[in-house]
């Protein structure tokens, strides 16, 4: 209850630190948007005892779709962190109670997730993809358990082709993994994924009283939708990548956290 307690003014002290600095950041010749997204999200993390681990790089030279598998609200947090991007999400998210304006904080774009609406979602993307904005897309179109990749909407990759929108952009395939937690407790995926029909507050609650978690954030070698021929193998591309390296990181985490029990911390007895 303490560590909640603490969590939850901790958190007031960050929105309230970044909404200053993004406020008196052109003062100073300063981008403070960005300033205040990199603050926000990782001092969130830092809070949360989130530990992020990384391997690659995004790709320079831009303009870059990232695309991700997508397992919990903290997702956010971590890419944020990482990439100067404009997140993409479903138009309901700017509706949601002070997360919509959090939303708007992390730079985002809110598109109707809708095949009629497909053609027109596709080229605004490609309109910030030409104006040297990359993009963060979470193509599942939902977040999962975090043990798999669900299958990727590949309507949006069409956004990155060079036609019929002019875009030509790279597309780089980022895998998240959650893989243990920073000590003891139960493990993740599970206590740190947020899906299916699991309510929001309560799951927020949790990770405010939890002790943290270990995420590995590898970036992949990019690649061109012209290259692959079209969006479709594209996006199967993207896929495979990011669920064959899940799947690795996955089997290469202590057994323990593999299997639901995180390994005891220094001094502690083992569970059971």
């Amino acid at each position: 209850m303490l560590r909640f307690c603490l969590r939850v003014v901790g958190f007031v002290l960050i929105l309230a630190t970044a909404l200053l600095v993004r406020l008196l950041a052109p003062t100073l010749r300063l981008d403070g948007q960005r300033l205040a997204r990199v603050l926000w999200c990782r001092g969130c993390l830092a809070l949360l005892n989130v530990r992020v681990g990384r391997a690659g790089l995004a790709a320079p030279g831009g303009p870059t779709l990232f695309v991700a598998n997508h397992v919990s609200w903290l997702d956010i947090l971590v890419l944020g962190g990482q990439i100067d991007g404009v997140f993409v999400a479903k138009s309901e998210v700017a509706g949601w109670p002070l997360f919509g304006s959090l939303a708007r904080l992390a730079r985002t774009i809110f598109i109707e997730r809708h095949w009629r609406a497909a053609r027109a979602q596709c080229r605004l993307l490609a309109g910030k993809l030409r104006g040297r904005d990359d993009l963060i897309l979470f193509p599942e179109g939902t977040s999962s358990a975090g043990r798999d990749v669900l299958p990727f909407k590949t309507s949006l990759f069409a956004a990155a082709a060079p036609e019929p929108f002019g875009a030509g952009a790279q597309v780089q395939p980022v895998t998240l993994a959650y893989l243990g937690l920073s000590a003891g407790g139960t493990a993740c995926p599970e206590r740190y994924a947020w899906h299916g029909d699991q309510l929001f507050l309560p799951h927020l609650c949790q990770v405010l009283a939890d002790r943290g978690c270990r995420v590995e954030l590898v970036f992949h070698p990019p690649c061109r939708v012209a290259d692959l021929q079209g969006r479709k193998a594209a996006a199967t591309a993207a896929h495979r990548v990011i669920a064959a390296e899940l799947t690795k990181r996955r089997a290469e985490a202590p057994v323990g956290a593999a299997q639901g029990v995180a390994p005891p911390l220094a001094g502690e007895p083992a569970a059971g």
